[in-house]
């Protein structure tokens, strides 16, 4: 496989010179639809090997604007209070086009877990599925589904997938709590720290596997550059335990989007070992993906990473604990 993490970073540094323009290797155009990075290049480098993947992500974004519209009145016709998370206002605040950015499904977030199960059940019952086995598409294993995750995804055969989201953490956690206030008190067409550092820390919980999460950090950074307060940042980031997932996610932007690092975020990651091994494991991942999932080995180490976002023993501890749920409920 393919550097692809330093070719991605020498290509956009270099980009409109004439080893830009050289021939594309295959690994590096396979590396690029992994990660869904294409809206990172497609400005910036002549790829007519990605022209059926970009057709493919604007059909795709039709068909989740239409699914929008049909899901934004379904919970007006059910008075269902609801926000959309991550991708939809992300490719609306930062990108030239919503088909600039590839998202594979739409999450919304519900006030209440009885709202998240009732919309479900009436989701249902409208033709999504929770499951292929058509005797768990009921409310009985809907609501045991609510007591060991954060939302329920739901299926259809023209609109594709949706979660349901009635927290946006696995755990309860500061983070999620400041980050949900921040979302139902406003219109999201703003940038802040809440939605920030939630990117921040939904990205290092994945371990990034994923990049095309990073460039989202590297967009937010670049667009909200005269209005950051580092101080102000790094002591919320404290407050709400997301230092490392903050530290981590500039340091990677700034590896290989070349985004900027401001001085004082330099230094406490010189200061921290940890950081820079978790961003090596990252790049070395990063660069072996050979397929649409990632290996065994890389979801196991993904856990590790949702330790290392917490420095709190409390979540620690809370993180083993479900953890340990989920396993007694897969294998009992």
């Amino acid at each position: 496989m393919v550097n692809f993490v330093s070719q991605l970073s020498h290509r956009l540094t270099h980009s409109g010179s004439h080893e830009a323009a050289n021939p594309i290797d295959p690994d590096f155009i396979t590396a690029l639809k992994y990660h869904q990075l294409v809206s990172a290049v497609q400005e910036v480098l002549p790829l007519p090997q990605l022209k059926e993947w970009q057709f493919h992500n604007l059909k795709r974004t039709k068909i989740q604007l239409l699914a929008k519209q049909y899901l934004s009145d379904f919970f007006n016709q059910n008075a269902v209070k609801f926000k959309w998370l991550k991708g939809q206002g992300l490719a609306e605040k930062l990108y030239p086009t919503q088909a600039s950015r590839y998202a594979s499904d739409l999450d919304v977030l519900i006030q209440s877990r009885d709202a998240v199960l009732t919309c479900a059940v009436k989701l249902i019952a409208e033709g999504w599925t929770y499951s292929n086995n058509a005797n768990k598409n009921t409310p009985n294993h809907l609501q045991q589904h609510l007591k060991l995750y954060k939302d329920i995804p739901l299926s259809h055969p023209t609109f594709g997938t949706l979660e349901l989201h009635y927290r946006v953490t696995a755990i309860p956690t500061p983070l999620g709590t400041a980050y949900e206030a921040w979302i139902w008190q406003n219109n999201q067409q703003n940038l802040s720290a809440e939605e920030f550092l939630y990117l921040c820390y939904h990205g290092t919980t994945t371990a990034y596997h994923r990049l095309k999460w990073l460039y989202d950090i590297h967009l937010y950074i670049t667009a909200w550059s005269n209005e950051i307060d580092i101080n102000d940042l790094l002591a919320k980031a404290h407050n709400l335990d997301c230092e490392r997932p903050l530290l981590l996610s500039w340091y990677l932007a700034h590896q290989i989007f070349q985004t900027s690092l401001p001085e004082v975020v330099q230094i406490k990651i010189q200061q921290s070992p940890l950081i820079r091994f978790a961003a090596k494991r990252v790049i070395t991942h990063a660069n072996q993906c050979s397929g649409r999932k990632p290996h065994t080995a890389y979801r196991l180490e993904r856990r590790l990473f949702w330790y290392f976002a917490h420095k709190t023993h409390q979540h620690r501890y809370q993180i083993g604990r479900h953890l340990a749920i989920l396993a007694w409920q897969r294998f009992k």
